[in-house]
């Protein structure tokens, strides 16, 4: 198993000025760290969608949450040749097979194609009103060039916890 270090965390429910402060505390880490411009450029597109998603899913689904369900994670860890960044969040179990099927569906396709199939879904998304996974997480994979890691856990019959691994090579 790798060595990591924690260089950011955040719990709870993100708002646009988290954000904006986690984008400010890791641009400090990454002086610090003497991370590229273009790697510090990767990570915080990464982050401020993993981010976005998270507020723009969460805001769609907090009435309907149990008052003990387990608060959303954001974090990022720096291991030896790359970042990771760790976003997890509650889902309606509703939801699930949608989201494990683009999920699949981006890290089963050729990096050739992804251009192709971000387009694809950029019209779908202009052409429904519906939130549903997929630009978003093809521009992870586009900038990241790395498969998308996802698991579930169960809360209760209506929700389950998921969490989203991103790495984000140094290289």
């Amino acid at each position: 198993m790798s060595s990591s270090t924690n260089i950011i965390e955040f719990k709870g429910f993100v708002s646009h000025n988290d954000i904006t402060r986690l984008i400010n505390e890791f641009a400090k880490s990454a002086e610090n760290l003497n991370i590229t411009n273009s790697l510090f450029k990767k990570i915080v597109v990464v982050l401020i969608e993993v981010l976005e998603n998270s507020f723009h899913y969460t805001n769609s689904i907090k009435k309907e949450l149990p008052e003990n369900i387990d608060i959303p994670i954001f974090s990022i860890l720096k291991m030896k040749n790359s970042f990771k960044l760790i976003s997890i969040n509650p889902i309606k179990k509703e939801h699930v097979n949608l989201l494990s099927q683009r999920i699949s569906e981006i890290n089963n396709c050729e990096k050739i194609f992804l251009k192709e199939l971000y387009l694809k879904k950029l019209i779908e998304s202009m052409n429904n009103d519906k939130i549903s996974p997929g630009v978003g997480l093809i521009r992870l994979a586009k900038i990241t060039q790395n498969k998308i890691k996802c698991s579930f856990n169960q809360f209760d019959n209506k929700f389950l916890n998921y969490r989203l691994e991103i790495l984000v090579n140094c290289k």
